[in-house]
């Protein structure tokens, strides 16, 4: 299984559009070293029968979320080796990925901005700096696992508290884009000694209405403070919002 592991990793560096091809022997497609690790046979039949569940002790009723039942103990293991093994430094970034996805599933995101458009959508909090992912939670729409003590806000502030929850109160410093940024979300994360900053949409609810309502020339910038949140507003190519909170 550990050669088996190593090479699905390897497939990530060495790349190909067909799986076969790993193993070909035409000298324009070889990579001998997949070969020399496992034959393409032995590593066919693992991929078709490899499960990480016991469907014979599974229970829908038991399960915090059936829809990731055949995954669900294998990322949380990943997860909690992740956090264990590496300390994130002082920045740090939490942000949506989307893991190509063509299949049937009742789950499955549409988001045109990523390179692979179709796919299973997960919050991911990495450390920008060696791009080490350090927490993930996957999305599967209204059962979603998140923190218990954050169930009353909406999924941009809870996924963000969620993936922040062993890191508040140490000093970082979060950034986020503007569907996670907020009044909201600022204020409580101030109080747990977290900053955060980040691109910002002009009609949060918190905001003054006169951000939503002026317009900045090329090259111009206003900007707001209340306390400990400062929020600019400028323009370049086009206008952009962007907020800080500080302790």
């Amino acid at each position: 299984m550990k050669r088996y592991i190593f090479l699905l990793l390897l497939r990530g560096i060495v790349q190909k559009p067909v799986e076969k091809w790993f193993w070909s022997k035409r000298p324009i497609l070889s990579t001998p070293f997949f070969a020399k690790i496992m034959i393409e046979i032995k590593h066919g039949l693992i991929m078709k029968f490899l499960r990480f569940e016991n469907s014979d002790a599974f229970d829908e009723n038991l399960h915090l979320n059936p829809k990731l039942r055949k995954v669900s103990e294998l990322h949380s293991m990943l997860v909690q080796r992740f956090k264990s093994v590496h300390v994130p430094k002082q920045e740090i970034s939490v942000d949506e990925s989307l893991s190509a996805y063509k299949g049937r599933l009742g789950w499955k995101q549409y988001i045109p901005n990523k390179r692979a458009r179709f796919g299973l959508k997960l919050f991911q909090l990495c450390e920008p700096e060696s791009g080490y992912i350090w927490n993930s939670c996957i999305y599967t729409g209204k059962g979603t696992i998140f923190h218990d003590d954050y169930t009353y806000f909406g999924v941009s502030t809870k996924s963000v508290l969620t993936l922040l929850h062993d890191l508040k109160g140490k000093g970082y410093c979060v950034t986020t884009d503007d569907y996670y940024t907020s009044p909201e979300l600022g204020e409580l994360l101030i109080n747990s000694k977290t900053d955060i900053c980040g691109t910002l949409r002009a009609n949060r609810k918190g905001l003054p209405a006169l951000l939503k309502s002026s317009s900045v020339k090329k090259g111009e910038i206003i900007d707001f403070q209340n306390g400990e949140m400062c929020v600019m507003k400028w323009k370049d190519k086009k206008t952009t919002t962007y907020a800080k909170h500080f302790s």
